[in-house]
């Protein structure tokens, strides 16, 4: 069929042109795209929904699906100074702009974890990470086994971005589990209530 379209095309000099432009530019983005995804890891970012906005937003999800890579990682072993580079501790459009230190507001979040942990709640183990956009915001939900008061379960939390001045990285403002009795988990884990 290709072939044969060609070979009418070469009556049409001028079309012959067009046609190669269009085909190798769409050739082109396709290669592009695939290239990206890969480099970007795709395997990373699950993506669920197959359609324009996912396509459009692949680095967008990526990125902060290894943002809650490395949050979820840092908190399972313990170096919660690492997670805390991974939290929104305030948004965009805080008006003004926090006065209090970057120091200050990490050892207030690296505490809170900790005392969290000593009283008996704390993440075990990641299961998985889902990452996707909604109206080209990253929004995601692990699943993770925790351990509460002396009994370990599963549960899935939501897991919310926000894009950051400091070279527009995405990072974790706000996590919501599916039990409102997990609520305290949640807002210690998340950016809430820091400055």
């Amino acid at each position: 069929m290709i072939c044969f379209l060609f070979s009418k095309l070469e009556e049409y000099p001028k079309m012959q042109r067009k046609v190669l432009i269009v085909v190798s530019s769409t050739m082109t983005a396709f290669v592009l795209l695939c290239g990206l995804f890969i480099v970007q890891g795709g395997n990373s970012c699950r993506i669920e929904r197959y359609n324009a906005e996912t396509i459009l937003f692949i680095t967008t999800c990526s990125r902060a699906a290894q943002v809650a890579e490395n949050y979820y990682s840092s908190i399972v072993t313990g170096d919660f100074a690492d997670a805390f580079v991974n939290v929104a501790y305030y948004t965009r459009s805080s008006n003004p702009k926090p006065s209090i230190s970057y120091q200050l507001v990490e050892e207030r979040w690296v505490q809170r974890v900790q005392a969290l942990k000593v009283e008996g709640t704390y993440i075990v183990d990641v299961e998985s990470i889902k990452v996707y956009t909604d109206d080209g915001y990253p929004m995601g939900v692990a699943r993770l086994v925790i351990h509460e008061n002396g009994v370990e379960k599963t549960i899935d939390q939501i897991i919310h971005f926000n894009r950051m001045e400091e070279r527009g990285l995405w990072k974790i403002r706000a996590l919501d589990s599916e039990n409102s009795s997990l609520q305290e988990l949640d807002e210690v884990l998340s950016g809430k209530e820091l400055i």
